[in-house]
């Protein structure tokens, strides 16, 4: 019986994956988020956190500080005569960093590690590849904004559409049965 109400609570998951992110792909480039795959990376790191909605802003928070730790990543090596070496370096720095304060149990309460170096790792991919690294414009706030998107509009969002739907079924399901 459990594996049923697994299936089902998957399909109903399933069912707004292939509605939801699909809409976002087309809609963020009008909405002006260049950088709108960063709602799927967003979502995949929910569901891959637990799927929780009590975790949503710790996720959230995690992925937001991740910004400007991307942000030093990109700018800091093109200010020194040796980038790789100052991009090692800090990267380093800001990874142990991120660990090492998302262990302190009033941080963790607040912030994921693993969103906060998920959110730096992203910003970095997004820069390098989106912009010149010292002229980013609005990407930062795009980048934002697609987070937002992932863990509320695809992740929180799924898990009240999966619930609905399920305990739907279960309505009817039990009205058939009387």
């Amino acid at each position: 019986m459990k594996v049923i109400k697994i299936y089902k609570r998957s399909s109903a998951v399933a069912l707004f994956i292939a509605l939801v992110p699909p809409a976002w792909a087309v809609l963020a480039p009008h909405l002006g988020v260049t950088v709108g795959a960063i709602a799927l990376i967003s979502a995949g790191l929910f569901v891959a956190a637990g799927n929780q909605n009590q975790n949503k802003w710790r996720i959230l928070f995690g992925l937001w500080l991740g910004i400007p730790l991307g942000l030093l990543d990109v700018i800091l090596p093109g200010l020194t005569t040796f980038p790789q070496t100052t991009l090692y370096i800090v990267t380093s720095a800001l990874g142990a960093s991120a660990i090492l304060l998302g262990a302190i149990p009033a941080v963790n309460r607040w912030i994921d590690s693993a969103a906060w170096l998920t959110g730096m790792a992203t910003v970095v991919v997004a820069l390098m590849i989106n912009s010149n690294p010292l002229k980013f414009g609005t990407l930062p706030l795009e980048i934002m904004v697609a987070m937002l998107a992932g863990v509320f509009g695809i992740g929180v969002l799924g898990n009240i559409f999966a619930d609905y739907l399920v305990s739907t079924n279960k309505k009817s399901s039990n009205k058939i049965k009387s």
